[in-house]
């Protein structure tokens, strides 16, 4: 499914009189179910759909539903300088109280576009050897999945080892990827997202030396 994203954007005067979910509670719990889902088997895509939120110039339907559900007062977000004008770090600090973070390393949370490059996740909070769930979690907004470059990955979740093509992925994200997950305990955590769908790689996922069975 090609991803797609918002064209048209609310004035920004209005912004904070946009509405957010309809039924915050249950949105909220049946989006991190889904997170939760496709963190816990890596490499399944799972689809945030039913969410009526407005649309943000650049802002794919899943990424708006992901930081809305997990972004809090204490979560600072980084926007990539692209999506920045779309007015949706001022809606998520509106609905969330989420502030804007300066820069990468003080993000708890980040949505950065992944053909461009500044998609490189280089810079954002690893944690520590002592905290490592104090890193960041970074969405990766591409343009689809089941077509493009190829990748078998495998680790905890993963029974066998198993093909994953992403479409709309800057040249060297996997060479970075792999360097991330060298740091393991330390390394953030990804959500790839195209329109409503999601496909979540947990630091601990590292790539294949096998193909697939």
């Amino acid at each position: 499914m090609a991803g797609t994203a918002s064209t048209n954007s609310a004035p920004r005067a209005s912004l904070p009189s946009l509405p957010g979910f309809k039924n915050p509670v249950f949105d909220t719990q049946r989006i991190f179910r889904r997170l939760m889902r496709t963190m816990s088997l890596p490499g399944t895509v799972v689809t945030i759909d039913g969410i009526d939120l407005p649309a943000f110039e650049g802002v794919m339907p899943a990424s708006a539903a992901t930081l809305m559900a997990l972004a809090d007062r204490e979560t600072a977000v980084w926007i990539d300088g692209d999506l920045c004008p779309s007015g949706i770090s001022d809606y998520l600090r509106f609905h969330t109280g989420a502030p804007a973070a300066k820069q990468r390393q003080e993000a708890v949370f980040a949505l950065i576009d992944g053909r461009s490059g500044a998609s490189a996740f280089d810079g954002f909070n690893p944690g520590t050897d002592e905290y490592p769930d104090r890193s960041a979690t970074v969405i990766v907004q591409v343009e689809g999945f089941g077509t493009g470059q190829a990748k078998i990955i495998d680790g905890p979740g993963i029974k066998e080892p198993r093909e994953i093509l992403v479409q709309g992925l800057v040249a060297g994200f996997w060479s970075r990827w792999t360097a991330n997950q060298g740091k393991y305990p330390r390394g953030v955590d990804l959500f790839l997202v195209s329109g409503e769908d999601v496909l979540g790689l947990p630091r601990s996922v590292r790539e294949a030396s096998k193909e697939p069975t």
